[in-house]
């Protein structure tokens, strides 16, 4: 064992004491190697010098590409991406990206200077990016981390897709050198298979949640039912001078979720109801307030806690699971359209979707809908009433046999033994031999 004490530095634990840390400092092939960072145990220290002996291993035998030994620290990476991303445009909705990667770095990253800051359930393992390549045992520790916190399947996904995008632009040929990484340890990882939401919301429910909802979220919830093409992010990032025309005919939204695939903005025609609500909330609009949506003047960033509150005084189901959401306005406006007779393509664009496959994802008709053409395939088929007779009366007679049962009636010969058969021919043989003497 050459793991060592650190005298040098120390770090803190979960509860954010400093204690001890450990190192671990060994020589192989004439050359040592001492861990870039402390470890706060010194199991831990261990494990990472193991990892570390399999590597130049694997490296001495040609199985692996050396790469640097300073590897990024998780934590100092993220801020490079979120730089990078945001450069090039490649975020439709910055805010929820850097939410996710706070979240997952409470695993991975360090843990914050202000204890303020520092969440209860981070662990802060402030880890490098060479980490969980030489010890994939962090990636089972960090399933078995969101599983103990109760993290549902999708934001399961979606915090594995964050960590994997990390990586993905670790790899890129302008960042690869001062990496080193090579692989995404994150693309192995299984996604947990998500249930598509069903759930539309009543015009009576949504009344019932506008009517307990305040000025701000009622004019959100109208804008999100009248152009469904919006999203939740596009709404509450609607000013009146850049995205609204001055007519209030018309939303053109360059940044949005489907502009990488399509290349093109947003454009939302708005009807004449919506036009009457635009104009009205633009009047009431205090002065010098560009936002759409605000609230005493200051933008909206989140309407979660305002809509969960709206919710329960309307007596109406909030969540995931079997409640609403602010998102069951698009499926509520697909499922709408597709019960008035609207065809499939002007769906797709009034929902602002890629594909009909999407489309149709949202579409939740009622089975009613099935039932007049069941009516025409009973019709054509013409069977009824051969199943019990005539009408389909189970209890009816049937014409064909008489029986009141509707079952056919069916002969049955009896069957005899052997001896009786050949004493019935034998008298039949008798009677036809006295007929022909007579």
């Amino acid at each position: 064992m050459t793991v060592y004490r650190a005298k040098d530095r120390r770090t803190k634990n979960d509860q954010g004491k400093l204690v001890a840390a450990y190192r671990y400092d060994f020589w192989y092939r004439g050359v040592r190697h001492v861990s870039p960072r402390p470890y706060p145990s010194k199991r831990e220290a261990a494990d990472a010098e193991a990892a570390r002996r399999r590597t130049l291993r694997r490296l001495a035998a040609g199985l692996e590409v050396a790469r640097d030994e300073t590897s990024p620290a998780i934590a100092d990476w993220a801020e490079t991406y979120m730089d990078h991303v945001e450069r090039r445009g490649k975020l439709t909705d910055p805010a929820s990206a850097e939410h996710v990667l706070r979240v997952v770095l409470r695993f991975w990253g360090r843990r914050p200077d202000r204890p303020l800051e520092a969440h209860e359930t981070g662990p802060y393992h402030d880890l490098c990016l060479a980490d969980p390549i030489d010890t994939p045992a962090h990636l089972l520790a960090f399933e078995e981390w969101m599983l103990a916190r109760g993290v549902a399947g999708a934001t399961r996904n979606r915090y594995r897709t964050a960590m994997s995008r990390l990586y993905q632009m670790a790899m890129l040929p302008e960042y690869r050198a001062a990496t080193g990484v090579t692989m995404n340890p994150f693309r192995a990882l299984e996604r947990d298979p998500v249930r598509r939401r069903t759930v539309t919301i009543t015009p009576e429910q949504l009344r019932a949640v506008m009517l307990a909802s305040p000025a701000h979220l009622r004019l959100a919830i109208a804008i999100a039912a009248l152009a469904p093409k919006l999203r939740l992010g596009n709404i509450l990032a609607l000013r009146w001078d850049e995205h609204i025309s001055p007519d209030l005919r018309l939303i053109r939204v360059e940044q949005h979720k489907t502009a990488r695939s399509t290349g093109r903005p947003l454009i939302t025609p708005v009807s004449d109801k919506l036009h009457g609500i635009l104009a009205a909330a633009k009047a009431r609009q205090p002065k010098g307030v560009s936002w759409v949506v605000h609230y005493l003047g200051d933008r909206v960033k989140t309407i979660d806690t305002g809509l969960i509150a709206s919710c329960k005084a309307a007596g109406v189901p909030y969540g995931l699971k079997a409640g609403v959401t602010f998102h069951t306005l698009r499926h509520t406006a697909a499922t709408k359209l597709a019960a008035l007779g609207v065809p499939e393509g002007i769906r797709k664009d009034v929902m602002g979707h890629t594909s009909i496959q999407t489309t149709q994802w949202y579409t939740h008709l009622e089975p009613r809908h099935e039932v007049a053409p069941l009516n025409q395939l009973a019709e054509v088929t013409d069977i009824a009433e051969l199943v019990f007779g005539a009408g389909g009366d189970a209890g009816g007679t049937d014409p064909a046999s008489g029986r009141s049962d509707g079952s056919p009636r069916v002969r049955m010969r009896r069957r005899q033994s052997p001896a009786k058969r050949g004493e019935s021919d034998a008298s039949g043989a008798n009677r036809s031999t006295r007929k022909k003497a007579r």
